[in-house]
């Protein structure tokens, strides 16, 4: 003979509980699958020398012309400013993907005499990144940032 579950509210109330905890747990469960990506490992040592990037960011603005970028198939050409003075331009690209940090590429450009650089962008994933370039001229330190897509 099969034995019936009695239904009333105090059934009912137990398993609204029951299934609220199992579910609590699942997604406890899931959320410490989840990989938690800082932009940099050492994240607070980088704040505290923010002050550096504030300047490079003012002597950028001041400029007349900005560091020009443009991107063409898998290659990506950086036209720097005419400074006065300067005779060399040298730029750290870093690329930052916002959806798997496994995916950041850091690259180092040198520039032609005519103040030209390329770079080739074979060795990154499809998916959007963001650009950081810390470029110098002489020994003054300038910054710029923006988005690229590879298709």
């Amino acid at each position: 003979m099969i034995t019936r579950i009695k239904w009333n509210w105090g059934t009912g109330i137990a398993l609204v509980y029951s299934t609220f905890a199992i579910a609590i747990i699942g997604f406890v469960v899931h959320s410490f699958k989840q990989s938690i990506d800082l932009v940099t490992p050492d994240y607070y040592a980088k704040e505290l020398i923010f002050q550096e990037q504030i300047e490079k960011v003012q002597r950028t603005r001041a400029l007349s012309s900005p560091l020009v970028w443009e991107q063409k198939a898998d290659l990506l050409s950086f036209q720097f400013p005419a400074i006065p003075g300067a005779s060399g331009y040298a730029a750290e690209v870093q690329f930052f993907n916002p959806v798997n940090a496994a995916l950041d590429h850091q690259i180092q450009v040198q520039a032609n005499s005519t103040g030209i650089a390329w770079l080739s962008l074979s060795r990154l994933k499809t998916g959007r990144y963001t650009m950081k370039v810390n470029w110098k001229a002489n020994e003054t330190a300038y910054y710029n940032e923006g988005i690229i897509v590879i298709p």
